[in-house]
């Protein structure tokens, strides 16, 4: 521990803003200049000066942690609070030299004097660890990650771990919560390492309600998350987190009437858009004021147009929508395809867009095991030298049928 923390010291440099005549000016501006960098020179000039006794004990003890460099380390310690009191490092110095039992009462004095020593607070935080004291461990956390530019890189990766014990996750929900500084960088490393995506999501939860503005983008990185590891369970939840207010999202087609942009994806439309295959937002025929999707693709593709996910329940469905413009069998096959995403992407069913078509309708029918979440999405496969396909679809949707209106469930 003492090795590490001396590593991880801040080496203030000095700066003098003017150069004063006289031999007293000349010595302390090489001491103030020499004491990170060069605490020998620094001392060889001032022999007194307290920071610099205290920074080549600091870099004594990162060089070499042996019994004889801890006493001299010690020793150098003394002679700076004699000159200084108030020095925070000489006086953790000397807390490292003592017994183990003895060192408590040097880094608490220390913690009064100043919360910006880094390796002061890494010990206290350990302290607080020992003695089973979440709570304790998490003020240092505090006051570590707020005056320390070193700190996240040592601690957020602890603390993400951290998050999959039930009783530390709420605490540090709640430390979270008080919207420190590093609350939004600490996110961005939990979303993507913590060990938990349900505690993980409670933790977001927490923060979202104590008022945090969490940007889009993390918020999406969020969902992303929860599709990662197949939590469909979780992605309701995580919807609210990134600010959704539709209470029915997942339960069926969402923006099926193509009326505004695609948004809180997966559940909106993901349009695919290359050379060969392109499906968008276009206004209609007859009104500028009403959208459709259209599908554009060329001869001899095939591949996806867009998708959506929904989370429906077991039992019988039916898919509608309207349709126009679609090509013949001859030129082209378009499908709406239902597939189950449950850690393999399994098809429910294939609905054929036939030609001339206006009014689509089909059921279909939602396993009872192993399809909590699924795929709408739209394929074409058109054949070679074909004429361009430019058809249109709108109002899409997805509603459940009674029990006898349908099959029972496969």
């Amino acid at each position: 521990m003492p090795g590490r923390g001396g590593l991880l010291i801040q080496r203030l440099l000095v700066v003098v803003a003017m150069a004063a005549l006289g031999w007293l000016a000349v010595t302390v501006g090489i001491s103030g200049i020499a004491r990170a960098g060069n605490p020998e020179l620094a001392i060889w000039w001032s022999p007194k000066d307290s920071r610099a006794l205290s920074n080549l004990a600091d870099k004594m003890l990162v060089e070499n942690q042996s019994p004889a460099t801890l006493a001299r380390a010690a020793a150098l310690s003394k002679s700076a609070i004699v000159a200084d009191p108030t020095n925070v490092v000489a006086i953790r110095i000397l807390g490292f030299a003592q017994p183990e039992a003895k060192q408590a009462p040097y880094f608490a004095y220390a913690n009064t004097l100043s919360k910006r020593d880094l390796a002061t607070q890494l010990w206290l935080i350990e302290h607080q660890v020992g003695k089973g004291d979440a709570r304790g461990a998490l003020v240092h956390y505090d006051a570590a990650l707020r005056t320390s530019e070193y700190a996240p890189a040592i601690l957020f990766p602890i603390l993400s771990s951290a998050t999959a014990d039930p009783e530390l996750a709420p605490e540090i929900a709640k430390a979270l919560a008080k919207k420190p500084d590093w609350a939004i960088p600490f996110l961005y490393e939990a979303v993507n390492s913590a060990p938990s995506p349900d505690r993980l999501v409670a933790i977001f939860e927490t923060v979202k309600k104590s008022g945090t503005v969490l940007p889009a983008q993390l918020s999406a990185v969020l969902t992303a998350r929860t599709l990662r590891d197949y939590r469909f369970d979780l992605l309701r939840r995580a919807y609210f987190v990134g600010g959704g207010r539709d209470t029915a999202i997942g339960r069926g087609v969402s923006n099926g009437d193509f009326s505004r942009e695609p948004q809180s994806l997966p559940f909106d439309w993901a349009f695919t858009a290359d050379e060969k295959i392109f499906a968008g937002r276009s206004a209609s025929d007859t009104d500028a004021n009403q959208f459709r999707m259209t599908v554009q693709a060329s001869d001899g593709v095939a591949g996806e147009a867009v998708r959506q996910l929904i989370l429906l329940t077991p039992g019988q469905y039916r898919l509608s929508a309207q349709a126009g413009n679609v090509p013949p069998a001859s030129a082209a096959r378009i499908i709406w395809r239902v597939a189950c995403v449950d850690k393999q992407e399994t098809p429910i069913d294939d609905i054929v867009v036939s030609a001339g078509t206006s009014n689509i309708a089909a059921s279909f029918a939602v396993p009872q095991k192993g399809c909590s979440a699924q795929w709408l999405t739209l394929r074409i496969s058109s054949q070679t030298d074909s004429e361009d396909i430019n058809a249109w679809f709108d109002t899409v949707r997805i509603t459940p049928l009674r029990a006898k209106e349908g099959t029972p469930p496969a």
